[in-house]
């Protein structure tokens, strides 16, 4: 009979966390909740605990491991040469219900410090899952334990364990901790990603939706009002990609475009001049509503297009870790003039400018920074 720790009813879990972080320590048999299912757990550093997750694979107890690790910058230290679409999923999407299959080089990469035996039950065909979890229990647990831990979560027939009362006795758990019931009614989704495709091997809570957002390059184009310069540049940008791509629905699976202003009033419309000139295109800004640069929406996105030296200063002043992906949408050192409060020719002379520098945007983007879907059983 296992020892079970409620954790909501605990008046400090640090107690909790510390009896798990020993019993794992010691190689006992541990099973945790995440967000989406219970989860056999293990150190990754310990050998003897593998046996336990080996019976209860055998048993059809629990689905594929994977290694759930602290962070997504954690991650570079196993997958050291990560392309730009895992970084962008891993980033956006962690910690939450994703696993993500990639391919490793043990030898390259911290897990070669592993035991043997734990590495023979994780790596499969020279592939590991990884994943943050966004629990609690394993966020702190992690943040004691030396090295990473080797999960699994448990499953009944129907789907994944969501409560630690359908845990059963023959599973063999020394402690389990009891959080109620799990935030999700699924697994995790197991999404491989080889360079820039991708494939879903196991469908779960993150959705065909929310994994589209999660793989798309963003390209974010910042004027000073969103009313004028940025908004024409984002329907002619959005253009550009249906016609690289072939449709626009098969660009908007692949890339997102938007634009904001750093001094924008939310909600409000492109101008009339701008309206016209884009409609003389072919093109509408009809339903475009201004809005204000976010912090978020900077760290989000992919590459940063500045109209002007000066937005670009102050959103690296705001946050320079982000300078590499700022650029002024020229590509050099030339501004586009604001055409606010000119005639129409003068923002049609704007838009002719902005479409030059584009189109030299769309050849220094590479096809590698799109992801590539690839049909499960492909």
């Amino acid at each position: 009979m296992h020892n079970t720790l409620d954790w909501k009813s605990s008046e400090d879990t640090r107690d909790i966390v510390h009896i798990v972080v020993q019993a794992l320590v010691e190689g006992k048999r541990v099973a945790l909740p995440a967000e989406t299912a219970y989860h056999a757990v293990s150190s990754g550093l310990n050998a003897a605990s593998v046996d336990h997750l080996r019976m209860l694979e055998k048993s059809s107890r629990i689905a594929d491991c994977c290694l759930l690790i602290r962070s997504f910058q954690e991650l570079r230290d196993y997958v050291p040469d990560m392309s730009s679409v895992v970084a962008r999923v891993a980033g956006r999407s962690w910690p939450g219900p994703l696993v993500l299959d990639l391919e490793v080089c043990p030898e390259r990469s911290v897990l070669s410090r592993l035991p043997e035996e734990v590495r023979n039950l994780l790596i499969h065909d020279g592939r590991v899952g990884f994943r943050v979890a966004n629990h609690d229990t394993v966020r702190q647990a992690l943040r004691l334990m030396p090295g990473p831990l080797l999960a699994a979560p448990l499953r009944l027939k129907d789907g994944p364990v969501r409560s630690a009362s359908n845990i059963d006795g023959p599973a063999g758990f020394s402690i389990v901790v009891d959080d109620g019931q799990t935030q999700f009614n699924d697994f995790a989704t197991r999404l491989k990603i080889d360079e820039n495709r991708c494939q879903v091997l196991s469908e779960g809570v993150l959705k065909e939706e929310a994994l589209t957002r999660a793989t798309q390059f963003v390209v974010l184009i910042v004027c000073t009002g969103n009313t004028c310069r940025s908004p024409m540049a984002e329907v002619l940008m959005r253009e550009m990609f249906a016609a690289r791509f072939g449709s626009a629905e098969t660009a908007m699976r692949k890339v997102y475009v938007a634009s904001a202003g750093l001094n924008a009033f939310p909600g409000g419309s492109a101008s009339s001049e701008a309206q016209a000139v884009v409609s003389e295109r072919g093109l509408s800004l009809q339903e475009h509503q201004s809005r204000s640069v976010t912090a978020h929406g900077l760290q989000n996105a992919d590459l940063i297009l500045t109209m002007t030296k000066s937005h670009r200063n102050a959103i690296i002043d705001q946050i320079p870790e982000i300078e590499d992906k700022v650029h002024l949408v020229s590509g050099g050192s030339a501004d586009v003039s604001d055409p606010f409060g000119g005639p129409q020719s003068v923002y049609a002379a704007c838009a002719d400018q902005i479409e030059i520098f584009l189109k030299q945007w769309m050849y220094r983007i590479d096809d590698s920074l799109f992801p590539e879907w690839v049909e499960s059983g492909e």
